[in-house]
């Protein structure tokens, strides 16, 4: 958020600055994020819906940005990416995507990420 200049504007509905476990019946500390050497020293949480909205609506300012809703996604491309903006669906490509749903029912292009 910080990179993009929406860091101000990010409202969470809740942050985590610190991780504790229990193991074997005593608290232990996992994590301490507020030590990180970034912008943000915690952890964000919200409804995926509620991020979503938050980054389509802030990212109309760029003007590369492109929402498209309601794509089926096949496969991810990992070599040879085309960064050019196509205007035909069918031989869209791009260079960065956020799918939100993909992932959880279709879990293929899954095993290209690294």
């Amino acid at each position: 958020m910080y990179e993009l200049g929406l860091l101000d504007e990010f409202q969470p509905h809740q942050k985590l600055a610190e991780l504790d476990g229990v193991i074997d019946g005593q608290t232990v500390p996992i994590a301490d994020f507020s030590r990180l050497p970034t912008h943000c020293k915690f952890i964000a949480f919200m409804p995926q819906w509620d991020f979503l909205n938050f980054l389509s609506s802030r990212a109309t300012r760029f003007p590369s940005f492109e929402l498209r809703m309601e794509h089926e996604v096949t496969d991810l491309l990992t070599e040879n990416v085309d960064r050019r903006s196509s205007q035909s669906p069918a031989a869209s490509r791009m260079a960065g995507c956020v799918d939100s749903t993909y992932a959880s029912f279709h879990p293929s292009p899954r095993r290209h990420w690294s």
